[in-house]
C-alpha cells in the first residue's frame, strides 16, 4: 500500500481550512477533517481514483479528489502519493500553485 505524503504547503492549507471553519461551526470543521481522513483511506486503497488535473498537465500528472468544497491535489512518485495542495474549490484557480 502506498504512503501517504503531505507537502508543507498541503498541511499547511488544511490546517487553515479547518481553522478557519472552526471559528464558524467546530461541528463542520470536525466533519470536514473526518471526510479528509475518509477520503485518504480510500485512496491509499486505490491511487488512481482522482482524475487528472488537466490544468496541471504541463508540470506533470496530478490528479484530485474532491472532499466537500475542498480539492486533495496529489501525484503518485513510485510507492508514495504525495499530496501537494489541500484546495479550496471555490478560489480561482488562477491563483493555485502547485510544485
Amino acid at each position: 500500500m502506498p504512503k501517504i505524503v503531505w507537502s508543507p504547503a498541503a498541511r499547511r492549507d488544511l490546517q487553515e481550512s479547518i481553522e478557519f471553519i472552526q471559528e464558524f461551526s467546530p461541528a463542520a470543521a470536525a466533519k470536514l477533517a473526518s471526510k479528509v481522513v475518509d477520503a485518504l483511506e480510500l485512496l491509499e486503497a486505490m491511487p488512481e481514483m482522482g482524475p487528472v488535473m488537466e490544468q496541471l498537465e504541463d508540470i506533470g500528472q496530478y490528479r484530485y479528489l474532491l472532499v466537500a468544497k475542498h480539492l486533495i491535489i496529489y501525484r503518485l512518485e513510485d510507492d508514495a502519493i504525495l499530496i501537494q495542495r489541500f484546495w479550496d474549490a471555490r478560489c480561482s484557480p488562477d491563483s493555485l500553485v502547485v510544485k
